[in-house]
């Protein structure tokens, strides 16, 4: 199994993260950190209707999304959701979390 935020992973995914259709009046950095595991950073960029997906941390990010790997890799196989990580404590969110709501009507991926 690739290891999660790994450049092979960011690889593997940035297909998917960059055919996503996305208002091309949004912009913004959601930054994504697992916190255990080694401390591994990514990042996706959003501006002008498409989003770019990168390795390590970003200087500015408008949202940051803190968790643990085996965190992540529920919620992308499905067998929970981020919502129900943020309420039971083992996603964090930092930054613009009004940004990061809009943005869910903003992007049609």
């Amino acid at each position: 199994m690739t290891e999660i935020g790994s450049d092979a992973w960011i690889e593997q995914h940035r297909p998917r993260v960059e055919s996503v259709e996305i208002a091309p009046d949004l912009r913004m950095v959601i930054q994504h950190t697992i916190v255990a595991d080694g401390g591994r950073s990514w990042h996706i960029a959003i501006a002008d209707g498409a989003a770019t997906l990168t390795a390590g941390p970003h200087a500015d990010p408008d949202v940051t999304l803190s968790t643990d790997a085996a965190t992540v890799e529920a919620i992308a196989a499905g067998r929970t959701s981020a919502q129900r990580e943020f309420l039971d404590g083992r996603l964090r969110i930092a930054g613009d979390i009004t940004l990061l709501l809009a943005a869910r009507e903003a992007i049609r991926g």
